[in-house]
Parts: C-alpha cells; structure tokens; sequence
C-alpha cells in the first residue's frame, strides 16, 4: 500500500495527488521481505523495480517530466505492482499525480475600506485558489471579484497591515501584495462636522420633519394610532471622558417640535349609513343638511356620489362598510414641553435602555452621560430612540399618543421611533494630559524630527516599511527626559532602549542611547532625565527613536506630543 507521500498531496481521492515538483518520492510497504516493487510509468515502458528493505518498505523518487511550465504540466500515471520471489503479483494499483509548477496570478486587489463596521478589500484573482493574509487563510476565491471581510472588532488608532498571496491546490503560490489601512482617531470624525468644541456639528433636531401619524375615531370614541412616523435621533460623537465615564452627543425632536395627526371618524350608528346608502340623492335638502351636520361632512352630495357604486349595487355593502371612514381632519400643534425623551441602548443586546433623558433643549440637542460597566464597556455600540408623549382634544374625543391605541396608551410607554445610527464607545484619551517631550530638555534645543510615524522608505533597503514611531535628532545629543511618570526599565530593542510603563495601558519607549542617566529599573518621575541621545543600533546618525504603546499596539506619539 502507498504509506507515505512526500512534496505531492491528495487532490481528489485515494489515489488522485498533485504536485508542484518535477520529482516526487514516494514510500512503499511490501507484504513479504522477498517482495519485489514494480513503479510503471504510462508515459513510457521503462518499468522502475526495486526491492523491499528489511522491514518491508520501499523508497524510490519517479520523474514528473524534466522542467517546469505549462508545456509538461499535466496528469501523470503510474501503475503500482509488487511480486514476490515465486512471480506471484500483486492487484494493480493506479496513482494519478497532476503536475502544476505555475504559480496564480492576482487579477485586481483593492484598497482596504470600511464596509459596515468592518474592513473589507475585494480581490479577483485565480478561481480555485486559496486566499492569505500572511500565514492566516482567509478564503477560497470563486470566479469574479469577491468582497472579503479582513478584520470586525479593528481597533482606534491602528495600522492593519495585509500581504496577500494565492496558493493553489499543488501549493504555489502567488506574489504577496501589500496593502495597509490606518483607522481613525478614538471619538473623531463620528459625524461629519463634528469637533471637540462642537460635539453636534451643524445640524439640530429643530431642522427634522414633523411627527406625523394617523388616527381612527371608532363610533364609541375608542381610538387607534397607525403610519407613525417619528424621525430617528441622531448620534454625533461619543467621548471617553476618563474615570470610566463617557458621554454620548446627538439631536432628536425638540419638546416643542410639529405634531401633524390625520384624523378619521366612523360612522355614528350602522342606521345612519344604510339611510344614506338606500336614499342617495333622494335625499331632501333638510336631510342632507341634518346628516351634513351630524357626520362632519361638508360635501355631502360629492360623497353620496362617490359612494353610489358600493350602496346601489352592493345589497351587502354595509356589511363590509360598517366601519368605512369617511371624515378626515388634518391637525397640527406643537408637542407638549415636558414630552419628548430620549433612550439610550446598547447595540445587539437583549439588556432595556441603558439610560432616558427628556429632550429640553429648544434646539433638540442632548448630551448622555453614562459610567461604564460589567453591562457596557469600551467598544460596544451605542444608539438611541425618541420617545414622544402627550395628549390633544378632537371633537369632543381626548386622544392619549402614549401608545398606539387605547389601551396602550394606559402604558404610558409613548410612540417611538426607529433606531438611530450607532456609534462605538471609544477608548479613554492619553492619560498624561501633562506631559512633558521627550526632548524637553534645555541642552535638546535645536532638535530636529527627522522620520515620522507611520510607512516610509526604509534608510537601508530603500524599501517600503512601518515605522513605529518618531525619530528626533539632535547633533552631538541631548539629554533625553521622561514624559510622565512610571516605572523604567532598559533593553536592547532599538538599540539600547528605555522603557516607561506608566499604568496597566500606555508604555513608552525611547531608543537608540548613548549611554543611560542612573540605575535601572527604577521609578522615575515626569521631566527626569533618562539617557542620552545616542546611535546604538541600527541607526544612521545620533538620533531618539521615540514610541508609545497604547495596550499592546503602536500609536502615533505624535498624536499626544507636539514635537
């Protein structure tokens, strides 16, 4: 039995193997220690032969055509037979290699984007073959341009690097492509417009439409709210204020805002309609005036008429039209002050609201303040409803908008709208709203920042390469100063380094010293000078190699520290 394959793998079944390799060996077991192993080719009548070892194995390599290309590309067959010293043989087995030695080609691959909550890229490339990021596998490519999903929960602040590669069933594999993409700022650009100093941007919740919905009057003056229509409140900017607080900026109606009900009544008694279906316009002027007067209507004639149909042709009709509506009355106001509320939620989430504020801005515009919790943390998503309530009169008849019908609005639960959009509560900003640069120091002065965070040209292989950091130079060196407080330590990382863990999340780090200022490890304090500014390492010239670690990830320092 075939026991052992190595550089060719199972493509199809049992005895089906594909290759990206001109030779293959294979690894046999015999049944007796006499057994003779029998390897012919069907591309030629040279059968390869060799004996089983002593424990009943054989080794044997077998030629898969001489070069590589498509030319001699293709299904190799082999026929497999062992005998043994007596010239007994064995069934013939068939293994079937198919020699692939071209790699697949990409035909398109897209910037990275955002796609949802997500980024995404779309790649075309070779159907059939495999799609990786790095060592990760991502997905099987069909035909046609393909939208895949790279990274859900990406993080603030962060560059995603991608290397694309394919890799077919014989395992060879494409060019890699680079593609990177950088998320933005925690709490920035939530809503175009927005600022620190303006959380709600330019727009306002007196600029949304009225709340419209319509009202059927039954007979008993019993009542039903349907078609509501409420504008969603809208979520501008979401802030992390620090001490696990944050707030959550928007705009929804405002407590004065336009209120338009469409009202309709049903006819008084079922009497009162058949009369009118029987009579049509047979009706005296004193009658139609009566009737006019009594329904609310005040083209009485124009209604018989259009009625006609159904009353003179349908003897059943007012069995179906019992309850026909037949008097509409448009109504505008404003909502009463103390009735408009805002809730807040959590996005896919079976908790209630986390919080309600009433909306008493004239203006519509709100500020949540809420504490992060076991049941709300950093990194979910947050979005809001408008809650509307109140009452109006309309022909002797109160009608309660706390719900969408009566009995309902007994509830007092209101009428709300749909959800608003969502936004992701970011994480907490800096925590050294003090810092200090790193070059702060007066014997820095005169400093240059040479190469900035982010992709660049890399100085000794003209490469493109991320750069995790600030370099700052400053010839002849400087000393160089801890930017807050924390615990320092040494390494050798970029060149000799200094390390600052200044709490549970945020470390910096400063590379490339000449020699360091004092004993390690030891607490140091904001502005305390740590080293001096040197070129150990790889470095082109005297210089600081200057990083900050928010949770594990490289940020931009620059983001923190004007330099």
């Amino acid at each position: 039995e075939l026991i052992k394959a190595k550089d060719y793998w199972p493509y199809r079944n049992t005895d089906e193997y594909v290759t990206n390799k001109v030779e293959v060996q294979i690894s046999l077991e015999a049944e007796r220690l006499s057994d003779v192993i029998i390897v012919q080719n069907s591309l030629n009548n040279e059968p390869i032969r060799g004996k089983a070892d002593k424990i009943g194995y054989y080794l044997s390599k077998i030629s898969l055509g001489k070069k590589t290309g498509s030319k001699e590309d293709g299904w190799y067959t082999f026929l497999l037979v062992s005998a043994d010293s007596a010239g007994n043989k064995s069934s013939t087995r068939n293994l079937k290699i198919l020699r692939d030695t071209i790699a697949p080609e990409f035909k398109s691959v897209s910037d990275p984007y955002y796609c949802g909550e997500n980024i995404c890229v779309k790649v075309e490339g070779e159907p059939g073959t495999y799609l990786f990021s790095g060592s990760i596998f991502i997905t099987k490519l069909g035909s046609g341009i393909r939208e895949i999903e790279l990274t859900h929960e990406w993080e603030y602040e962060t560059y995603y690097q991608y290397e694309f590669y394919l890799e077919d069933e014989a395992r060879n594999r494409s060019k890699r492509i680079l593609r990177w993409f950088k998320t933005p700022e925690a709490g920035k650009g939530d809503v175009e417009g927005t600022s620190d100093e303006n959380p709600w941007g330019y727009k306002k919740g007196s600029d949304l439409p009225p709340v419209t919905f319509d009202v059927k009057i039954n007979s008993d003056k019993s009542f039903f709210i349907s078609n509501l229509k409420i504008p969603s409140p809208r979520l501008t900017r979401t802030v992390n204020e620090g001490s696990n607080e944050i707030s959550v900026y928007g705009y929804a109606v405002p407590k004065s805002h336009k209120l338009i009900a469409n009202i309709t009544k049903e006819f008084n008694t079922f009497n009162e309609a058949t009369t009118i279906c029987n009579a049509g316009f047979l009706l005296n002027d004193s009658d139609k005036k009566c009737m006019a007067e009594a329904m609310g209507i005040e083209n009485l004639n124009q209604w018989i008429w259009e009625m006609q149909t159904d009353c003179v042709f349908s003897p059943i009709c007012f069995n179906s039209r019992k309850s026909y509506l037949r008097n509409t009355e448009r109504y505008e106001k404003f909502l009463p002050t103390e009735h408009v509320m805002v809730s807040l939620f959590k996005e896919a989430s079976d908790l209630p609201n986390i919080s309600n504020l009433w909306n008493d801005n004239p203006e519509g515009r709100f500020r949540y303040r809420i504490k992060l919790n076991d049941d709300i943390k950093i990194g979910d998503y947050v979005k809001a409803k408008t809650v509307i309530f109140g009452d109006f009169e309309s022909n002797g008849t109160l009608i309660n908008y706390r719900g969408l019908n009566q009995n309902d609005s007994m509830k007092n639960e209101g009428l709300k709208s749909h959800f608003s959009n969502s936004l992701k509560i970011p994480k907490s900003p800096f925590a050294f709203s003090n810092a200090v640069s790193p070059v702060s120091d007066s014997s820095c002065e005169g400093y240059l920042v040479s190469s900035l965070f982010g992709y660049r040209k890399d100085p000794f292989t003209g490469e493109d390469k991320f750069h995790g950091g600030v370099d700052i130079a400053k010839a002849g060196g400087c000393k160089i100063v801890a930017v807050q407080d924390g615990e320092a330590s040494i390494g050798w990382y970029a060149g000799n380094t200094v390390y600052i863990s200044h709490n549970s999340r945020f470390e910096t780090r400063y590379g490339h010293a000449e020699y360091y200022l004092g004993e390690y490890p030891r607490e140091v304090d904001r502005a305390e000078r740590i080293m001096y500014m040197g070129a150990s390492g790889k470095a082109t010239g005297v210089h600081i190699h200057f990083e900050v670690w928010d949770k594990g990830t490289v940020v931009d320092p620059q983001k923190y520290f004007k330099l």
